[in-house]
């Protein structure tokens, strides 16, 4: 469970990731079409819900990961 945990916080899973890939079709589509002198329109601007990118490095996703770890370690001993 851990490794799926850590997996999800680098590639989401589900639904979170069916709505990014329809904001990239959006903004695709949209951009395709924009004036030259108007700024592209990003992802993120299709996804209104989304408060910031939630992206986590790889050292803090082994952080975590080891934290889950060491309390499943403590929690077999008991």
């Amino acid at each position: 469970m851990t490794d799926w945990l850590a997996f999800s916080a680098i590639e989401p899973i589900g639904e979170e990731r069916a709505d990014y890939r329809a904001g990239v079709i959006a903004a695709v589509m949209t951009n395709k079409g924009r004036h030259k002198s108007t700024p592209p329109v990003q992802v993120q601007d299709f996804m209104p819900f989304l408060d910031k990118p939630t992206t986590l490095q790889a050292g803090k996703v082994l952080k975590v990961l080891s934290g889950f770890k060491s309390v499943f370690k403590k929690a077999k001993r008991k």
